[in-house]
């Protein structure tokens, strides 16, 4: 039986892991080592044991299989024979139509991302360009974009990509490449919650029902990250100061130590800091957001977010308007 060190030496793939995480293996020390080697010994000794055991009881399927798998394997090849002017012509022509498609579609994606530049060129001069392993894996997303709705969202990252280089990473791309139209509803319906770029808060109709089914399944394909997620305010050297969060279309003030709060149906003192529970939008959620238009936050935000802090035993939480 060959040790641990002979196994590596003979396994290249092996080797090269093991080189790469914990370097050259001569240089482990030498009681480790051993150890080591014992024991994976051991786990050998025990997996070849009970493998031999069961040997004895699949050889007779595994003669079965084979034997069916050279009756198909010689059907098919004699299928091909038969037939290998018309395969042939049928793999061409389709190889052929596949490419001109392919093709056709990374045409059209490009030349409306020089559309799209052209309307905004970048204001940097430099001659920083794009990755070429990120042109490639775009390209390949690219050339599967048949509908103008595809064709113009592949378009929107190019040129964005253009304009900055890195602005979109290959987990966008990815996430970009999942999108139907199902998935870009879905994105719509919660982008009106956002507030402060990324937060989406967990009050109001996400606490529960459609909006936060929602908020799962754009966590399940790398929207959101739907966790113990909260917006919290900085310290401040005044903690008697209110806390602010901000909203587009008002700031909800909510004191910072609330005199008290119900549990269980008792009053509870309590001194702490407010804080908001809340989905965030990743980063490929927010490279995904960046090439759509803005939207209007949702009119009933604000008062979702009060009425959470109030439930809570929060009081004298108010609402101002942007101009109070």
């Amino acid at each position: 039986m060959t040790s641990w060190f002979e196994l590596i030496k003979t396994v290249p793939g092996l080797a090269k892991a093991v080189s790469e995480l914990i370097g050259d293996i001569s240089r482990v020390g030498s009681s480790a080592a051993k150890l080591a080697s014992a024991r994976i010994d051991e786990q050998r000794r025990a997996i070849e044991d009970r493998t031999s055991q069961a040997t004895a009881a699949t050889q007779e399927l595994t003669e079965a299989k084979t034997a069916i798998t050279r009756a198909i394997a010689k059907a098919a090849v004699e299928h091909i024979e038969a037939n290998s002017a018309q395969i042939g012509e049928r793999a061409l022509v389709y190889g052929v139509e596949r490419l001109i498609r392919e093709q056709n579609n990374r045409e059209a994606v490009v030349i409306k991302a020089i559309e799209y530049v052209s309307e905004n060129p970048p204001s940097d001069t430099s001659t920083e360009l794009p990755n070429d392993d990120w042109l490639n894996l775009f390209g390949r997303y690219a050339e599967n974009a048949t509908s103008n709705q595809m064709r113009e969202h592949w378009a929107q990252i190019l040129a964005g990509e253009v304009r900055k280089p890195g602005s979109f990473s290959f987990a966008t791309l990815h996430l970009a490449s999942i999108l139907d139209q199902q998935l870009a509803r879905t994105i719509e319906m919660v982008r009106p919650w956002i507030i402060e770029s990324k937060h989406i808060p967990l009050v109001g109709p996400f606490r529960r029902g459609d909006l936060f089914e929602a908020l799962i399944v754009l966590a399940s394909i790398g929207f959101t990250h739907l966790g113990d997620q909260a917006i919290y305010v900085e310290d401040t050297d005044k903690p008697e100061e209110a806390t602010r969060f901000r909203t587009d279309k008002a700031t909800i003030v909510v004191p910072r130590y609330p005199a008290t709060i119900r549990l269980a149906g008792k009053e509870v003192d309590l001194a702490g800091e407010p804080s908001l529970p809340s989905a965030t939008v990743t980063r490929s959620g927010l490279e995904l957001l960046s090439i759509l238009p803005p939207v209007d936050q949702a009119s009933e935000l604000p008062e979702a977010i009060a009425n959470y802090f109030i439930e809570r035993g929060w009081d004298r939480v108010t609402v101002e308007s942007p101009t109070t």
